[in-house]
């Protein structure tokens, strides 16, 4: 049995549209230990994004990338056991176990432009 943590970037998933699923990746990982309870009352100039993921989409997603990081850990396994420089049609049946939480990470986004190119900075 192998388990993976929620702090590992494949359990998260970035649950709105509005910026790119490549930029947010930076979010991703350890911090998520970190999380404490959102309190939004008396917050000033905060801007939250709202969650247009659902939660069975979600979880879809997460059983996906687990089958594929399942996939990608068996086939390196073999590769190495046997010798072998590749592993094809390698299927698995892989049970899943996992609560879907909701979690807001705290990121300053600034964009600026530099010699006619724009950038996004995730702090």
């Amino acid at each position: 049995s192998f388990s993976y943590s929620s702090t590992d970037p494949i359990m998260q998933i970035y649950g709105s549209n509005k910026y790119s699923k490549e930029y947010v990746q930076v979010a991703k990982g350890w911090h998520v230990k970190e999380s404490k309870p959102l309190d939004i009352l008396g917050e000033v100039e905060r801007e939250i994004d709202p969650f247009t993921i659902h939660k069975n989409i979600a979880a879809e997603l997460l059983r996906k990338n687990v089958l594929e990081a399942e996939t990608k850990r068996i086939s390196e396994i073999l590769k190495k056991q046997t010798g072998a420089d590749m592993v094809s049609d390698l299927k698995l049946e892989v049970d899943y176990a996992f609560n879907v939480s909701l979690a807001y990470l705290p990121t300053y986004i600034i964009d600026f432009k530099r010699l006619g190119y724009g950038f996004a900075c995730y702090v």
